[in-house]
């Protein structure tokens, strides 16, 4: 009875573990591809190898706003699919093209619920140096960060 049991479990667990793996692939398969503007970056940490520290042009703009009690704020997109700020308010009516993003409260910022570091490969940090956009996947609630692309909007 005790090898039945945990031959449930371990086929419950590799089951849950496959179906988050399909989730994950459908999402970056079907999303929504959308971008969001870089800030200037350092592309290289010393201690944690070639990796490239993200800051998004929106959060910039986030800084000259009054965001005391704001949690969330509503981006749009522009024809180009870059994301730009519509309202600081998540209690606004969302368009098509438009999704609420959390931000992260700091004590001298607030920036977006998104990755904020990009790992590649050893000796490749020329290739990232021409990155301007970060590519997002989203379904609409949440977004994932698959690539950096350049001016164009060519995936590096």
């Amino acid at each position: 009875m005790r090898k039945i049991l945990i031959v449930a479990v371990t086929m419950l667990i590799i089951t849950a573990i496959n179906f988050k793996i399909y989730q994950t692939e459908h999402f970056l398969k079907y999303g929504k591809s959308i971008y969001l503007k870089l800030a200037p970056v350092d592309p290289r940490s010393l201690m944690q190898g070639d990796y490239m520290a993200l800051r998004y042009d929106v959060e910039n703009k986030l800084r000259d706003a009054n965001l005391e009690d704001k949690k969330k704020i509503v981006l749009t997109l522009d024809k180009n699919r870059v994301a730009k700020i519509k309202s600081l308010s998540d209690t606004a009516k969302l368009g098509k093209d438009e999704f609420i993003v959390s931000l992260n409260k700091k004590p001298y910022r607030s920036e977006l619920k998104l990755a904020h570091r990009y790992y590649f490969q050893e000796g490749k940090s020329k290739k990232y140096q021409k990155a301007v956009y970060g590519k997002f996947k989203t379904d609409g609630s949440k977004m994932i960060l698959v690539n950096l692309a350049d001016k164009d909007f060519k995936d590096l």
